[in-house]
C-alpha cells in the first residue's frame, strides 16, 4: 500500500512597503489534508493586491472559500479522483461566484467597492 508523506508548511510576512506605509500582511494559505487517510490535500495561496485597501481579507476570502469548497466535495467521497475529473467549468465558475458573493458582502458592509478587496489565488487539490 502507497503510504503519503506530505506535510506542509508556510509563513506570510509583512514586507518592509507595508510597514512603511501601514499595510497589513497581505498574504493567507493553507493546506489540509483530508479523506478517511488523509490521502487528499487541499491547498491555496493568495496575495492581496497591493493597491487594493482590503487585500489582506480579501485574500482571506479566497483561500477560505478554496479550502471550503474542495474539503466539502471530497472529504466524503468515495472516489475523489473521479470527482474532479468531473469538475468542469461550470463548478469552477460557481465558486467564483461565491467568492465574488462574499467579497461584495464584505465590500458592502466596508462600505467600498469590491475592487477593494482583490487578491490572487494559487490552488491545487492533490489525490
Amino acid at each position: 500500500m502507497f503510504e503519503t508523506a506530505w506535510h506542509g508548511v508556510s509563513t506570510s510576512v509583512q514586507g518592509t512597503s507595508h510597514v512603511r506605509s501601514g499595510q497589513p500582511c497581505q498574504d493567507a494559505s493553507a493546506l489540509r489534508r483530508i479523506g478517511a487517510r488523509g490521502d487528499i490535500v487541499v491547498m491555496a495561496l493568495s496575495d492581496g493586491d497591493g493597491s487594493a485597501r482590503h487585500a489582506d481579507l480579501g485574500a482571506g476570502i479566497v483561500v477560505r472559500n478554496w479550502m471550503e469548497s474542495f474539503t466539502s466535495l471530497l472529504e466524503d467521497c468515495p472516489d475523489p479522483g473521479e470527482r474532479l475529473r468531473e469538475f468542469e467549468r461550470d463548478d469552477a465558475l460557481s465558486l467564483w461566484e461565491r467568492i465574488r458573493r462574499e467579497s461584495q458582502n464584505e465590500a458592502a458592509a466596508y462600505e467600498t467597492g469590491v475592487g477593494e478587496f482583490s487578491a490572487t489565488l494559487l490552488g491545487a487539490v492533490l489525490t
